[in-house]
């Protein structure tokens, strides 16, 4: 993966704490994602303003996903990434409390944090 960075909750994420993810990620893997983001965010120290850690904002981190709009793009470099092409969209979109249809489908692409990711997936 390329050297950039992500801004995900607030939270600056470059490659070392991208390493970080992977190697949480299969140590805890068996534990499930609230085990995974609980210890990222001790290790990470990331806390609300009140103290309590910031583990709901952080399960997000236990996957990278992203979203590729067809009409425009073809997703030509998360592919040459090493993304993984995981199908498609509906074509719905949330505002508040409710769904519409915007018949917008976008491809949905994902990182694998762990090398094992499709025995885990599939398990």
């Amino acid at each position: 993966m390329s050297q950039s960075t992500y801004c995900i909750r607030g939270r600056q994420l470059g490659p070392d704490e991208l390493e970080t993810i992977r190697v949480v990620s299969e140590r805890y893997w068996s534990q499930g994602r609230s085990a995974i983001s609980r210890a990222l965010c001790e290790h990470w120290d990331w806390r609300q303003a009140n103290g309590r850690l910031k583990d709901r904002a952080c399960q997000p981190l236990v996957r990278l996903e992203t979203f590729v709009d067809q009409t425009r793009f073809r997703g030509t470099g998360y592919r040459a990434a090493n993304w993984q092409y995981v199908g498609t969209t509906q074509g719905t979109a949330k505002r508040g409390n409710r769904h519409f249809r915007h018949d917008q489908p976008k491809a949905v692409f994902l990182y694998p944090l762990s090398r094992d990711f499709r025995e885990r997936l599939n398990a």
